[in-house]
């Protein structure tokens, strides 16, 4: 059987990599949503974010608690 390259492992080795991002598209799509915020506001980038099908305890925590977010860099 062929094991997807992007998927991480189960175990206890694995404790540093839990948050680690799979889909780098959605990652894009959350980096763009972040710019919209910025420039449009919450509410636009939220729309954004739904019609890109970004999950939405993503969207809640990136747009709703920026210290949270990965590879947060001081505005």
């Amino acid at each position: 059987m062929i094991e997807n390259p992007t998927s991480i492992p189960s175990g206890d080795s694995d404790a540093g990599l839990v948050h680690a991002r799979q889909d780098w598209t959605s990652a894009r799509f959350v980096e763009e949503a972040i710019s919209i915020q910025f420039v449009y506001g919450t509410r636009y980038a939220a729309s954004f974010m739904k019609n890109r099908m970004i999950d939405i305890d993503v969207a809640l925590r990136v747009l709703l608690n920026p210290a949270q977010r990965r590879n947060h860099a001081p505005a």
